[in-house]
């Protein structure tokens, strides 16, 4: 029992330093990604030669969003071991993950060429086309590997993925209820929760107001509510909109749809009429189009809009792009060009850069430039006045359903004159 006893006490602290990748991978599998980091850290330092370590270092640093330290780890493991599949494929995701959809996309192309029966690049080939809103092409690749194993649960649940941003809800659920059965994982609950709380419906309620240094106009504001319902054809929306500008009050009624086309374009046409209008538009209609042609690709913006003011109609277009990058940053530039019936044409630009953040935050800060708050609205005078449009905006959670947005915006005229503009809202969904 004594040579025991004291064989013990010499083998365990033996392990505890020989073996820092075990131990890193032990804690990798239990989710605690800080110790993980730091033991395979240690593992990395001790078998620098080791592709396998490079390989469970780089993943848990990918898991924890830290991609330029991933990639340099798993590209470290491929300078020693070049045709190693698993690092192959966890470099193609962590790519994926930080949003270059197109490089990751002709890294597993060039690994279904050599393992053309890989379940798991199909499906990393999947959830790519999916993110990037190809979801024919996200359909037909998890539907081949179903053809060859109609248990895979990976691309069970992609699928319930496309049928989902299809707005097919109850396919998304069939799909999520056959992963489920075969891996009860919270992954696949986490869907299925979320599909069971999803929200139909929301409602909207702002306030606006604008003050002015100079040209002697008085504030303006506006209180507004909108209501909106997902349906199986798309979401339809109505909105109602008082307020007062040039000492005269005005009612805004207006009814919309929204939907995504044919996987790439995403389409919303909305109408809206003001009775005995002052400063609104009689009436104006508008339908916007955003269209990805293909994957990695800008996404094309075309926006236009008749409004039919007292004074005279304005056509208004707006033609630019969008592109998401990194990690939830979305930037876009339009062009926008307004004709004014019996008047002189006025062209102008608008750019925006946004953030989203998984906490439910986000920003926008931008600047534009052309006719005056950019839809002719001061017609009432007859005449169009150039300006230059700086505004910020942010957004968060409040709990649960409910949100709120705070947006800003300073607007200065060619004539000296200037616009502080506040806007304030909330949301519900439920």
């Amino acid at each position: 029992m004594m040579k025991f006893f004291i064989f013990s006490c010499w083998l365990v602290p033996l392990l505890a330093i020989a073996s820092p990748l075990q131990r890193g991978i032990e804690a990798k599998s239990k989710g605690d990604f800080e110790l993980a980091t730091r033991e395979l850290g240690d593992a990395v330092k001790a078998e620098p030669k080791n592709p396998e370590a490079w390989l469970q270092y780089g993943t848990v640093l990918g898991w924890q969003k830290r991609y330029d330290e991933a990639l340099a780890a798993l590209n470290r493991g491929l300078e020693i071991s070049p045709k190693h599949y698993d690092l192959q494929m966890a470099r193609g995701r962590v790519i994926a993950w930080q949003g270059n959809f197109g490089e990751a996309s002709e890294v597993f192309a060039e690994l279904a060429k050599q393992y053309p029966d890989a379940e798991e690049i199909l499906v990393m080939q999947g959830r790519i086309a999916t993110w990037t809103g190809r979801l024919d092409q996200a359909e037909g690749f998890y539907l081949k590997v179903i053809a060859k194993n109609p248990k895979q649960v990976d691309a069970l649940t992609g699928l319930g993925d496309v049928a989902l941003a299809r707005q097919k809800r109850d396919e998304a659920e069939m799909y999520f209820q056959r992963a489920f059965a075969l891996d009860p994982s919270p992954d696949i609950q986490g869907r299925l929760d979320r599909l069971a709380q999803e929200t139909h419906s929301r409602v909207d309620a702002g306030l606006t107001t604008s003050s002015f240094a100079g040209g002697g106009r008085s504030d303006w504001w506006s209180y507004w509510t909108q209501y909106s319902a997902q349906t199986a054809l798309g979401v339809f929306w109505g909105k109602l909109e008082q307020g007062d500008r040039f000492d005269e009050s005005d009612t805004i009624l207006e009814i919309g749809w929204e939907r995504l086309l044919l996987d790439e374009l995403q389409t919303r046409v909305f109408v809206g009429v003001s009775p005995d209008a002052f400063w609104a538009a009689n009436w104006y209609v508008e339908t916007d189009l955003l269209w990805t042609p293909q994957e990695g690709f800008l996404s094309i913006i075309a926006e236009f809009k008749y409004a039919d003011y007292v004074p005279r109609g304005v056509f208004t277009s707006r033609l630019g792009f969008e592109q998401e990058f990194g990690d939830s940053w979305k930037t876009s530039l339009r062009w926008v060009h307004q004709h004014f019936e019996g008047g002189d044409p006025t062209n102008g630009w608008i750019f925006a850069i946004n953030k989203e953040y998984d906490s439910g935050y986000g920003w926008v800060l931008g600047v534009a430039q052309g006719a005056e708050s950019l839809d002719g609205q001061a017609l009432v005078a007859a005449a169009v006045l150039e300006s230059t449009t700086f505004f910020a905006g942010v957004r968060g959670p409040i709990r649960d359903n409910w949100g709120w947005r705070v947006d800003f915006e300073f607007e200065d005229y060619d004539v000296g004159a200037n616009r502080r503009g506040l806007a304030l809202g909330v949301h519900c969904k439920f």
